[in-house]
């Protein structure tokens, strides 16, 4: 029997044709075909797709796809609402808490995408938190070590059972607001908050909690441990914890102190950074393991990224002070730091400094307070001289004052 072909072109709104044999024929099409021999798959609609010519199949097979697509996401979406349904309250409260259209990822290497929330929490990765509100506190656990019980345990725990690690979160009675135009003190203890909760948790410091691991998701283990959501108060407790560790904790985050000297540039932050971990090294730090150290902070926070001779400049700064004098042999304390610096800012050292900085600069404006001179003499107004030299008014009035 020979194989059926059928025609490359079929007059619109027919559904017969003539064969070979000048017979009536009538062409039931694609769809119909592969209904009645029960093989209508998507891929094999979608094969029929590309290969058809003719625009009234063509129609009648996207048509089909599409009621198709459309049937599953109203599935997806009822077992989605029946999933957060059957939930932990605490999860529920999370869900709806959550951003309209959040971002979400499966793998974070292929990007992000914006769905709506029902079908952002169907992917493993998503977004928690609305851009100005914090709903809940994330922490990214990359141990498996028991948390501090010093502390409050976070409300709900996603582990991923491969490896152990888990994400933690504390879900705020209120959320906190952020932003500019939020309360700038309010912001700052939630700051203070999160950063003692990470440390007590040993919590990466360089995560910063935009996707979090989703606790809907089936491929992650997720733990209810407290069902209450809290109050900042209740963790008020690691403040004091963290205060009353010895400055080389190792526990300590190492970047916090570069974010305060983040506006002095890169080498001061990179420097604040790096002396710590570097103090609790004792008589091993030397110049190459403190380089080490500062050329991986370089790599990690610095963009762009400082020069050589910059960084081996920093690790010998570093290096030679924990090694120097009585420094020997032991760790810096915050009380040796205060020590120091009393001592290399004392007012006559600083009033000298500022002594040759001012010589300094008024050698570099001599040539500019010469011509301001000259253009006064010639009757020139403050203002046409200060715009000339590119300089202030009153700095022209200074300089002609003196």
């Amino acid at each position: 029997m020979e194989p059926f072909n059928p025609p490359d072109s079929i007059p619109r709104g027919q559904r017969t044709y003539i064969n070979e044999h000048h017979q009536l024929v009538v062409w039931p099409g694609w769809l119909t075909l592969l209904n009645r021999n029960q093989t209508a798959t998507d891929n094999n609609l979608k094969r029929a797709l590309s290969w058809c010519k003719d625009d009234w199949d063509r129609q009648e097979i996207q048509s089909e796809l599409d009621r198709r697509s459309a049937k599953r996401k109203v599935q997806a979406t009822v077992k989605t609402e029946k999933t957060i349904e059957n939930a932990h309250p605490i999860l529920q409260l999370f869900v709806n808490r959550m951003p309209k259209r959040p971002m979400f990822a499966d793998v974070l290497d292929h990007g992000t995408k914006v769905r709506p929330r029902l079908e952002s929490i169907r992917h493993k990765e998503v977004q928690v938190n609305l851009p100005w509100a914090r709903q809940c506190l994330v922490f990214d656990l990359d141990h498996t070590d028991a948390l501090d019980t010093k502390l409050p345990p976070p409300n709900i725990v996603v582990k991923n059972s491969v490896n152990g690690h888990r994400h933690a979160f504390i879900v705020w009675k209120t959320p906190v607001l952020v932003g500019p135009n939020a309360s700038q003190k309010a912001q700052k203890y939630y700051t203070d908050i999160a950063t003692a909760v990470g440390q007590c948790w040993q919590a990466d410091p360089n995560y910063t909690g935009t996707l979090a691991h989703n606790p809907l998701y089936n491929h992650w283990k997720t733990e209810i441990l407290q069902p209450e959501p809290y109050e900042l108060a209740d963790f008020k407790q690691a403040l004091q914890i963290v205060r009353s560790m010895p400055a080389n904790h190792p526990r300590l985050r190492t970047s916090e102190w570069a974010e305060n000297y983040a506006a002095q540039g890169r080498n001061c932050r990179t420097w604040e950074a790096c002396r710590w971990p570097s103090y609790a090294l004792g008589t091993g730090a030397t110049v190459d393991v403190v380089m080490e150290l500062v050329q991986s902070f370089d790599a990690m926070h610095n963009s762009p990224l400082l020069g050589y001779r910059e960084c081996l400049t920093i690790a010998k700064s570093i290096s030679r002070y924990t090694l120097s004098g009585n420094r020997q042999n032991c760790a810096m304390t915050h009380d040796d730091w205060q020590r120091y610096v009393d001592h290399t800012h004392r007012p006559e050292v600083q009033s000298e400094r500022g002594k040759r900085s001012g010589e300094v600069r008024r050698a570099k404006s001599e040539d500019k307070r010469i011509i301001a001179q000259g253009m006064a003499d010639q009757g020139y107004k403050l203002v046409t001289i200060a715009k000339q030299l590119d300089v202030n008014r009153s700095t022209v009035h200074r300089w002609l004052r003196s």
